[in-house]
């Protein structure tokens, strides 16, 4: 396989027995160029508010719900209210270290509810 860049930013392949159409890249002034690098996957950690709350386990969510203080209410209702939660974002990892302050969150599942989207 061979690579030639249009002088555009586009790059084309092309089988080492495809001649002619290396010729005509060359005579276009098409550099050759090396074979083209993927970029590593940027791990995604924006989720629907219903795609954040489904990570919590049912005991936690009951907990939750069932809980009679304000700044937990807070915290689930901005939530349950966002159109979108960032798991990077610092309001929604305080949010999630308040649930975890007040008992109603383990600890241990933080990780996984803060984890980028697989």
């Amino acid at each position: 396989m061979i690579y030639f860049n249009d002088n555009n930013g586009v790059i084309y392949a092309y089988d080492t027995d495809q001649e002619e159409l290396i010729t005509i890249a060359i005579a276009a002034g098409w550099e050759e160029v090396s074979k083209p690098v993927q970029p590593e996957p940027v791990p995604l950690t924006i989720m629907s508010s219903l795609a954040f709350l489904n990570r919590f386990t049912t005991a936690e969510e009951d907990a939750v719900i069932s809980s009679t203080i304000l700044d937990v209410k807070k915290i689930f209702g901005r939530m349950m209210g966002a159109d979108f939660i960032d798991t990077t974002d610092t309001d929604t990892i305080a949010g999630v270290d308040g649930l975890i302050a007040y008992g109603l969150v383990d600890s241990s599942h933080k990780a996984a509810i803060l984890a980028p989207v697989s």
